[in-house]
């Protein structure tokens, strides 16, 4: 007797010994003759059609809120083959298989297993959670040479059994589709249009700079999922899935984040059951860098704007943060919280993963630097309103104010002569960080212009109370965007002072963490010239 070359052979031999089977199959077209033989073949199985005329990102959609699959069968064939089945291969459970119609011209479908066995025979390292150095090309395929151990063609089809359990990313702007598609993962509670904006800051700068003179804001959502588990550093899952809320960048091509072991593009691996648990319902405000001052301002206050409508919706609600083992918030942290209507009471600070029976997450108004959500400006408006009621200092605050740093990242070389030469034109020179946070907003409340250096502690412009003349000194490496983010919803006007970095940038122009982070200097016969006529005009 020969081996099973048809669909259905192919099919009655993979799920063999399985009860009611969960069978996708993926074609081009529709193909209702094949679903019902594999019917009538399986009479338990459940058999769902998914066809690739269809993008790709709608057929993961598709697979993702029908997993786990026993088996995923590609009778599509075509040149496509052989970056089709690494992709199906995640997305059925461990022990489950994949079949994959070879198609006449396998060429790149024997390089691909040429390249797996190879992996497998050097003995390349799986990826595991935290930041992995190798490209995503290498890292992809040490993943996939981890995940099953008997790939191989025969008779004109690919299979392969899955040894591994994975999670499929689910992108943000798919994330209200999906839950639709999976009700019992949850529901989407409330969104809010997305829009174009023209930024309303009026900017100048000391030398030339590309700034966005509008912004796309993308919808936001506010999302309940049942039975996800949380990570820390932002991330979460459910059954099978990452939710879109894990992800600081969440429309970026390739959705990351270090708390998951990276798989493949849409995958990552699906991580060990947590032990700690939470009964009640919870509010997901931590963050991917919790505990930073500049992130809070900007990544965490991005997801308060759907507290209030999930308390209202859960009045036994509690706001989940993670902090490293014995590790409690700052105070600065619980101020932050509560002015956003989180009482310390409401917060439960977790130090290891946990399952959560039911978890409410929210879209981030905040994306830099590819966006920002001018709805995010009540936020803005709430919270610095209820820190500067809760200021205790008594001292009538400057009109000038020049918020400087200490010794750290990014140093300013000679930040003495830059403070010198503020405070000859009438600011005063505090170090934000030596005020509590609601003193710290008072000041740049009642300050009729803020200057300083370029980064967190300029955050604060966000709880101004109104637009401001902001003027930053910082490096032309430092290309983060925040301010004038802020700007562009609260009306800032914003004078750049832009500085020589010590590290140059690279010949190819690519990016580099040590010339972002750089050291510089302020020139006062270069940018100097420009700071001054802004100063004069004050």
């Amino acid at each position: 007797m020969g081996s099973p070359t048809t669909p259905v052979d192919i099919a009655r031999a993979a799920v063999a010994g399985v009860r009611s089977p969960a069978v996708a199959v993926v074609a081009r077209g529709a193909h209702p003759d094949l679903v019902a033989r594999l019917g009538q073949a399986l009479p338990d199985a459940i058999v769902s059609a998914f066809d690739l005329d269809e993008e790709m990102s709608s057929v993961h959609l598709a697979l993702t809120a029908g997993r786990p699959w026993d088996l995923v069968l590609d009778v599509a064939g075509g040149k496509g083959a052989a970056r089709r089945w690494p992709n199906l291969l995640h997305h059925v459970r461990c022990g489950g298989q994949v079949a994959v119609r070879v198609p006449d011209e396998a060429t790149q479908l024997g390089a691909s297993l040429a390249e797996i066995r190879a992996a497998q025979q050097a003995g390349a390292a799986a990826p595991t959670p935290g930041r992995d150095l190798r490209d995503n090309a290498e890292r992809d395929l040490a993943a996939l040479a981890a995940s099953t151990h008997d790939v191989h063609v025969s008779d004109g089809w690919l299979r392969a059994t899955s040894d591994v359990e994975t999670l499929a990313k689910v992108p943000e702007e798919d994330g209200d589709r999906f839950l639709a598609a999976r009700p019992e993962a949850g529901r989407t509670l409330t969104t809010i249009p997305g829009l174009r904006f023209s930024s309303r800051c009026a900017v100048r700068s000391s030398a030339p700079i590309d700034l966005p003179a509008a912004y796309d804001a993308p919808a936001m959502s506010l999302r309940e999922y049942a039975d996800a588990i949380c990570l820390g550093r932002q991330a979460a899952y459910g059954d099978g899935f990452v939710l879109p809320e894990s992800y600081r960048h969440p429309f970026k091509r390739r959705l990351r984040n270090v708390a998951f072991a990276e798989w493949a593009p849409r995958f990552v691996l699906r991580p060990e059951a947590p032990s700690a648990a939470l009964e009640g319902p919870a509010y997901l405000l931590d963050t991917y860098v919790r505990g930073h001052f500049g992130h809070a301002l900007t990544d965490q206050l991005g997801h308060f704007w759907g507290w209030r409508a999930a308390l209202e919706l859960h009045p036994d609600l509690s706001a989940l943060i993670f902090a490293e083992p014995g590790e409690d918030l700052a105070g600065w942290e619980y101020d932050l919280l509560a002015a956003g209507g989180v009482e310390a009471s409401r917060v439960v600070v977790a130090h290891e993963p946990t399952r959560v029976r039911l978890l409410v997450a929210s879209s981030p108004m905040f994306g830099m630097p590819a966006y920002v959500h001018p709805a995010i400006a009540t936020t803005y408006a709430q919270i610095g309103t209820s820190l500067a009621s809760r200021a205790t200092s008594q001292t009538p605050a400057p009109v000038r104010i020049f918020c400087s740093r200490r010794p750290g990242k990014r140093n300013c070389h000679n930040a003495q002569e830059v403070e010198a030469l503020f405070e000859a034109y009438g600011f005063t020179v505090v170090f934000p960080e030596d005020h509590s946070l609601p003193d710290q907003v008072r000041m740049v409340r009642e300050a009729d212009v803020i200057a300083g250096f370029a980064g967190s502690g300029m955050f604060q412009i966000a709880f101004a109370g109104g637009p401001k003349h902001v003027v930053l000194v910082g490096s032309e490496s430092y290309t983060a965007s925040n301010e004038y983010l802020i700007s562009s919803v609260l009306g800032h006007r914003l004078d750049l002072v832009l500085c020589r970095p010590d590290v140059p940038k690279r010949e190819s122009g690519g990016f580099s963490v040590e010339w972002y982070q750089s050291d510089f200097t302020y020139d006062d016969a270069r940018e100097g010239v420009f700071l001054r006529e802004v100063l004069a005009g004050l």
